[in-house]
């Protein structure tokens, strides 16, 4: 399940990501996220992935922002990505 935490600032999206992307990563900040991709839970500060205290990851790519989030629907929905469940609750989240 996808858990809320307090974020410690306001995220400041890097330039080469998308407004989608940059959505995205704002959604999930501060978020923590149970990851097949990084096998456990992370947590999402900005568009660094955190895991036993230490950065993991840098979400630094437009795909990175959607597979991470395609994560997170998972994740709290149990939605396929692909699917005509996901597809309708992106549509609604971010138009």
């Amino acid at each position: 399940m996808v858990k809320k935490k307090n974020s410690a600032g306001k995220f400041k999206c890097p330039k080469n990501l998308s407004k989608n992307s940059c959505e995205i990563l704002k959604h999930l900040d501060g978020q923590e996220i149970n990851s097949l991709r990084y096998e456990g839970v992370v947590g999402v500060k900005g568009n660094k992935l955190i895991q036993g205290g230490k950065v993991i990851a840098t979400i630094n790519t437009n795909k990175k922002a959607s597979e991470l989030m395609s994560e997170a629907f998972y994740d709290e929905f149990g939605y396929l990505p692909g699917s005509k469940q996901y597809e309708r609750a992106m549509k609604e989240e971010f138009g």
